[in-house]
């Protein structure tokens, strides 16, 4: 089962995701796909979203997205800020920055202005740094 909340406790985001709100009687909007869910097409989310659950297809997020540890998406991933706990095969793009925590494990192309790779995650497969605009590396000796 899907659960989507507005009250999630925000002490999981990293530091600096997930600002105050605008006034005091407007709420943060954190989306939540728990484990166990299956969730397979195309998605977008508004605000800040975490998943847990599976996911295949399409995922986009207008703030930060964030794929826990128990996570395991098939997907190509857009979003402003990602974080990547779990699993994740598909081509992501950031539009901020992209981090690999520790747990993570990426195969797939990753676009980003900022990427950090934590001692332990695996990444396989090619980065390009810049906007989502930046053309392909060349290949070597061509």
């Amino acid at each position: 089962m899907a659960l989507f909340r507005k009250d999630r406790d925000r002490s999981e985001l990293p530091q600096g995701f997930g600002a105050a709100p605008a006034s005091p009687t407007e709420s943060p909007t954190v989306q939540f796909l728990s484990q166990g869910s299956r969730l397979i097409g195309t998605v977008a989310f508004e605000g800040t979203v975490r998943i847990e659950g599976h996911v295949e297809g399409e995922l986009s997020a207008g703030d930060t997205l964030i794929v826990g540890e128990s996570a395991e998406v098939k997907a190509q991933i857009s979003g402003t800020s990602i974080v990547v706990h779990g699993r994740v095969t598909g081509d992501i793009t950031a539009r901020q920055h992209l981090e690999i925590g520790a747990a993570g494990r990426v195969i797939g192309n990753l676009t980003t202005p900022s990427l950090a790779i934590r001692e332990g995650a695996v990444f396989d497969g090619r980065c390009t740094m810049g906007g989502p605009a930046v053309e392909a590396p060349a290949e070597f000796g061509t």
